[in-house]
């Protein structure tokens, strides 16, 4: 019997590595939308909300870096109203569909649940866990409730893992955590279901999502969805920022690959050796060029600090570019030394330089912005660091100061596929058409 208590326990430990993961091993290409591509808006107001939406977010982010410790407040949660892009996918069975935000900062899969005590409105049917026969509540024991628990409150109740979030702006979700299957739609394929996946289902929220249903968290963390792929990588390509026809493309698993062009580049993905609560993907930044001029930003302006802040990430619920000031600053004064337009006084929303557009409404000639990576540099032109507001007849760079952490922003990399790889921990990026990926 002694002979056998090894084989017993490998065979245990691989049944509860089973129960915890359920390898997604099909390519999968799901579309993405931007928020704003079914609104009737003009171009003034899709770069106001977008520039808000990007402020947001980062106030946020740095709140929760502002922290000493690592020990959760409830007060300093991103504000879910910053977010980009939406992929549909479905919930339960029978499935019922959801429209949820795509998010590389987040660590969890969550959507509202009924019976509900409150919750926001949604475009979406709201899913009801008792109409399903695939819902299955986590217990607290489980290792899914333990992984919450690291940053998160978690509770037991009747042997459920209970949590709450809270968001900087003072509202909240609360929830079971719960096992379900999901559907996902694929481009030119069909959709694809993928059993026990685990998920928050809230119950009891106060807060404005403003037209989504969820979350679909892309982080490094055990509980994100990219824990569940058998292949543990995904890429996105992003269509133009204002293209409201395009869509753009999520690809997962073994179908998140680039196109063999020779002009890939790889840098390393870092995480917060300060903060195991940050989940976002660090790069790191070594330096700026305008054409063929490398600013005078030290290295040390993009480093992460010893008390956990600092640091360049990139992020998928950010719209544009914030760099910290002392490279903000750097970077402004170059496009005005290099720009002959026409200053204008104050801002456009956030985005606090901008000029006079040409008579042709176009962008004058201006050369490339080299983002020098540890190993890759991302070439951006022109119209991935400058945006025209027409109505308003100005021009404007594409970026915004911050106090303390540096992010790679949606805009910068639309038209350009980002492969995340989370094997060998890597980044890789490349120029793409993205609307005939």
């Amino acid at each position: 019997m002694a002979k056998l208590l090894p084989l017993l326990l490998a065979l245990l430990l691989s049944f509860v590595a089973d129960l915890f993961v359920a390898p997604l091993a099909t390519a999968m290409r799901v579309p993405l939308n931007q928020i704003d591509s079914k609104g009737n808006f003009t171009m003034a107001e899709l770069i106001r909300r977008a520039a808000r939406r990007s402020y947001n977010r980062v106030a946020a982010l740095e709140t929760k870096l502002a922290r000493t410790t690592t020990s959760f407040n409830g007060s300093t949660r991103v504000k879910y109203g910053s977010y980009e892009y939406l992929m549909e996918l479905s919930i339960g069975t029978p499935p019922v569909p959801l429209s949820s935000m795509m998010d590389t900062g987040s660590n969890l899969i969550w959507t509202q649940c009924k019976p509900c005590v409150r919750c926001f409105k949604q475009p979406t049917p709201m899913y009801d866990r008792t109409e399903s026969s695939t819902f299955s509540q986590l217990g607290c024991t489980t290792p899914q409730c333990i992984d919450l628990s690291k940053y998160t409150p978690t509770n037991c109740t009747q042997s459920a893992c209970q949590y709450s979030y809270g968001y900087a702006d003072g509202s909240y979700t609360n929830g079971v955590l719960a096992t379900e299957t999901f559907t996902f739609g694929s481009i030119n394929a069909p959709p694809i279901s993928v059993p026990s996946v685990a998920f928050g289902c809230s119950d009891d929220s106060v807060v404005d999502f403003q037209g989504i249903s969820g979350i679909v968290g892309l982080a490094k963390g055990e509980l994100s969805l990219v824990a569940f792929l058998n292949t543990p990588r995904f890429a996105y390509c992003l269509t133009t920022y204002f293209d409201a026809s395009g869509s753009s493309t999520l690809l997962l698993g073994s179908s998140a690959e680039l196109k063999e062009s020779g002009k890939a580049q790889t840098t390393p993905l870092l995480s917060n050796p300060y903060r195991s609560d940050f989940y976002y993907y660090y790069i790191r930044l070594k330096g700026i060029s305008i054409g063929e001029t490398l600013l005078r930003i030290p290295p040390s302006t993009f480093e992460i600090t010893h008390d956990g802040s600092g640091g360049l990430i990139i992020d998928s619920g950010t719209s544009v570019t914030h760099l910290v000031e002392r490279a903000y600053s750097t970077v402004r004064q170059a496009v005005i030394d290099l720009v002959t337009l026409p200053r204008v006084n104050g801002t456009f929303d956030a985005l606090d330089l901008c000029f006079v557009l040409p008579s042709s409404g176009q962008l004058p000639d201006m050369p490339d912005m080299t983002l020098h990576f540890d190993g890759a540099d991302m070439r951006l032109q022109k119209e991935n660091y400058m945006i025209v507001v027409p109505e308003s007849g100005l021009i404007c760079l594409a970026m915004i100061a911050s106090l303390t952490l540096s992010i790679l922003g949606n805009y910068q990399q639309q038209n350009m596929q980002i492969l995340y790889d989370l094997e060998s921990s890597t980044l890789s990026f490349e120029p793409a058409q993205c609307d005939v990926l």
